[in-house]
């Protein structure tokens, strides 16, 4: 009775309101979540190793045993970009545990049995038995199937199990199901580790019945605790949320045995072509009675798949519905078959984040999620789309502008097609079919990928330890990494890739680096390819280059046979371009109805060194068989003349990949700048080298300093003030401020060359905010509208206030 008096008061005392950017992320919150050694031919390269990664814990998982090789609490953690890096990537997993470091067993009756094999049947595609189903900034969750149990005589136990395993930066949790068949004996699922925790790791084991989508499961669930410091036990965060149409409470339940807390969103009944400019609000109170900082992990969930799923953004807010920067992973999953379902199979959105409450406060803020547009303008989307249902079953990334299908996806593995560019589709041009509807699904004219190496001996090189980082998943632009290192650990590989709002076509910025580690004699090399061997089916009539300046040859390409058809291409001048044009609206051969594209490739920037010698870009065109169409690839190359790379050598380059309408009618979008001029210049090179000429920018900055020229990058000045003046530009152009101190009511203003007032976009309404834990700033991103009448360059002076100021 006593110790009730004294604790009572201590809780009841008020808690002090703090504003959401209190609880942003530390360096070392973040996971990443990749295969060891990577994949070839469809199949994970031997030994199949899957890799863990947080910011203090890193684990080596076989799944052939379902067994846990090495786990490691990390004396320094790391941060995301340090966990990208090829080299701290491979001792970021020290082994502390032996082999067979993880017991899995079931007890039926008087009978123990043990785990003695795991994922035995691979060659089923379409269920994969080692499923990545979420992976991201702050979660990663995966499942190992066909859980194989012996007893002492080597007797199988007759059950279905898996493992699944679930990551947050400070915690693992392994969780045993097994299924329970009416009528047999109990079965009793227990997880242990062979050997003692790693020091700073706590261990806390549970065990439940549960209902789930495929029946009745008997769970064994291992929880594996590295936070620091270490808490001690406290009153719990209390998560209040409200759905703001109806003014209903939002049910939040803690979820132990995954570390969230589950926010199941109502379910909606709306079409997305009739409300692009949807945002919906959730306002969210968080709070934390206790007298330590506490974690709150929270899974908002809408398990009915929403209409707008391609391209939502979940986004965090405060309270009056200001940018706050911190992430908010998006998972999702469309894939569903009508003759076999499977457990985790679509449709359903997730979407997580982390937040660090202060002690003894209470949080306001607002979780938000928005559709096709953003402040009046088709969004930018970058997630990860979960297989399970589809096949294969691993990381797969899909981006999107609006709402209305996928732009651009991913296959960091490179393994259904073995290229990491995948379906590529224009946007806003009607759509698949013979009544060619807007608002839809077009056409796939994809196919491409980065960095392709064969050795001395001809042998093709794939990447390994392919790490995701998921700086910004949108809505005005995306920033996705991908880092990994050929098989042969001669070349480190990081490519960016960004998505930008915009109301015109569909482009991608690709932003790519190579690193020779080691002398690296070569067949053949491609720094990247626009087309790939095994996926390109469909073809191209002409093919034109040039620059800025205008054509410097146009031809008809060729196609097939898979040998080069031409090499040692220069591309001189300023934004050399590649036009591949002329297209035939098939696929796989067939004829199709709807919307088509061209496709270009521009070379903002290139820096390298290779062969010791500073080099300029050349590109190939080799001749393709995919689909049993012959077609061919553009290629960017090292010089004609070159065989073997130094060590030291490397490759920096910016490209832009555009993706235009080929028929002027097909295009219903709002910009009548690229409206009028498709009516003249459709399905030729001139499209491509408008987009190469509009967007060489000149860009001179009188406060801040531009660390990036394309999409430009202006670094606020210590006073977080930004002005510069930007030349050229078409469409809609974004623009990054860096290094602010707060990432809410900022606003943008511009004017012509004189002065005069323009426009303004604030971060309220038309805003992106990031924030970066590496230097505890944030950053802010507009789409600025650039286009001119006849598309002559024009000068702009930009400015970032205040949002009080208004325009100057």
């Amino acid at each position: 009775m006593v110790l009730l008096c004294v604790i009572w008061p201590e809780v009841a005392r008020p808690l002090e309101p703090a504003p959401p950017t209190a609880c942003v992320p530390l360096p070392q919150d973040h996971t990443s979540l990749w295969w060891a050694h990577g994949w070839i031919d469809g199949a994970p390269r031997e030994p199949a190793l899957l890799c863990l990664q947080a910011g203090q814990l890193a684990a080596v998982f076989d799944p052939s045993t379902a067994n846990l090789l090495r786990l490691d609490n990390l004396r320094r953690p790391m941060t995301y970009e340090e966990s990208l890096s090829a080299l701290t990537g491979r001792a970021a997993a020290r082994a502390t545990l032996p082999n067979n470091g993880l017991r899995l067993s079931v007890r039926s009756g008087n009978t123990l049995f043990h785990c003695v094999a795991a994922a035995t049947n691979r060659h089923d595609w379409m269920n994969f038995p080692v499923r990545i189903i979420e992976s991201g900034r702050f979660f990663q969750r995966f499942d190992i199937l066909q859980l194989v149990f012996e007893d002492s005589h080597g007797a199988r136990l007759p059950a279905d199990a898996r493992l699944e395993v679930v990551a947050w930066p400070d915690r693992l949790h392994l969780r045993l199901e097994i299924a329970v068949a009416p009528g047999n004996d109990p079965l009793e699922p227990a997880i242990a580790l062979a050997s003692p925790c790693p020091e700073g790791v706590r261990m806390h084991l549970d065990s439940q019945l549960e209902d789930g989508a495929s029946g009745r499961m008997q769970i064994a669930t291992l929880t594996l605790d590295a936070t620091r410091p270490a808490r001690v036990p406290a009153p719990p965060v209390e998560v209040v949320i409200v759905d703001q149409q109806t003014g209903s409470p939002v049910v939040a339940s803690l979820d132990s045995g995954r570390g969230w807390h589950r926010v199941e969103l109502p379910v909606r009944s709306w079409a997305i072509a009739e409300q692009p400019d949807r945002l919906d609000r959730y306002p969210l109170r968080l709070s934390n009675p206790s007298d330590q900082e506490q974690i709150v992990r929270l899974l908002f969930d809408d398990p009915s798949g929403t209409p707008g799923i391609t391209g939502v953004n979940p986004l965090l807010l405060t309270g009056d519905g200001e940018p706050t920067g911190i992430p908010v992973q998006t998972s999702k999953n469309w894939h569903r078959q009508s003759d076999r379902r499977f457990l985790y199979d679509g449709p359903w959105l997730h979407a997580f984040t982390q937040l660090r409450l202060p002690a003894r406060s209470r949080v306001d803020a607002q979780f938000a999620l928005t559709w096709a547009r953003w402040g009046g303008v088709p969004a930018a989307s970058h997630a990860q789309l979960c297989l399970v249902g589809w096949g294969w079953n691993q990381l797969w990334d899909q981006a999107a502008i609006g709402s209305w299908g996928e732009s651009i996806c991913y296959e960091p593995d490179a393994i259904q097609m073995r290229c990491r560019i995948d379906d590529i589709r224009p946007l806003m041009v009607t759509g698949m079919g013979k009544d060619r509807p807007k608002w839809s699904w077009t056409h796939n004219v994809g196919g491409g990928d980065f960095l392709v190496y064969e050795n001395a001996e001809g042998r093709y090189q794939p990447w390994r330890a392919v790490r995701t980082s998921y700086v910004s998943q949108g809505p005005n632009l995306t920033d996705v990494h991908y880092s990994g290192v050929t098989a042969d650990g001669h070349i480190a590989c990081h490519v960016a890739v960004s998505t930008p709002r915009t109301d015109d076509l569909n482009r991608s910025y690709h932003r790519l680096r190579y690193d020779i580690l080691k002398p690296t004699p070569f067949r053949r090399l491609a720094f990247y390819q626009l087309g790939s061997d095994r996926y390109h089916w469909h073809q191209y009539g002409r093919l034109a280059r040039g620059n800025a300046a205008g054509l410097i040859e146009e031809f008809d390409p060729g196609r097939g046979g898979r040998v080069y058809r031409r090499t040692g291409i220069p591309c001189p001048g300023s934004a050399p371009w590649f036009s591949l044009h002329d297209g035939i609206a098939a696929d796989g051969g067939k004829p199709v109805e709807g919307g088509w594209a061209t496709r270009g490739l521009v070379i903002r920037s290139w820096k390298a060194r290779l062969g010791g010698r500073d080099a300029a870009p050349y590109a190939s065109l080799f001749g393709t068989e995919a689909g049993r169409v012959p077609s061919t690839n553009l290629e960017l190359s090292p010089p004609p003349e070159l065989k073997e790379l130094q060590r030291g050598d490397f490759v920096e380059a910016d490209l832009e990949l555009l993706i235009l309408p080929m028929v002027a009618g097909d295009y219903y979008g709002p910009n009548t700048s690229l409206k009028a001029s498709l009516e003249t210049t459709a399905n030729t090179w001139r499209e491509v080298q408008r987009q190469a000429a509009g967007n060489d920018l000149r860009i001179k900055v009188q406060r801040g300093r531009l660390t990036h020229p394309y999409p430009p990058v202006i670094q606020a000045d210590r006073r977080d003030r930004a002005d510069f003046e930007i030349t050229g530009g078409l469409g809609y152009l974004p623009v990054t401020i860096s290094g602010l101190d707060h990432p809410d009511r900022w606003v943008l203003v511009w004017g012509d060359a004189r002065g005069r007032p323009e426009g303004q976009l604030d971060t309220q309404t038309a805003g992106q905010a990031t924030y970066v834990p590496e230097v505890a700033k944030w950053r802010v991103t507009f789409n600025v509208p650039m286009d001119t009448r006849s598309d002559r360059p024009a000068t702009r002076r930009l400015s970032l206030h205040p949002s009080s100021h208004g325009l100057p």
